[in-house]
């Protein structure tokens, strides 16, 4: 009678993995370090090509990170 995720390790059930808010953690702090640290330019504007269906496909982001 128990729910099907309580005993799945990396769910997000009761026994969710124990390690998974310091992960997150590490992973705001290295942004942070990041923008911090360096400035981000853009050297394209376009982020998705049109199709002639109602998904956008991402063409990609280039960007320059410049030591400030």
């Amino acid at each position: 009678e128990r729910h099907p995720f309580a005993f799945l390790p990396f769910s997000g059930a009761e026994r969710n993995c124990i390690g998974q808010k310091m992960a997150i953690q590490e992973a705001q702090i290295f942004l942070v370090h990041i923008l911090l640290n360096f400035k981000i330019e853009s050297n394209n504007l376009e982020t998705s090509k049109a199709a002639n269906n109602p998904i956008l496909i991402p063409a990609g982001l280039k960007v320059k990170f410049i030591p400030i």
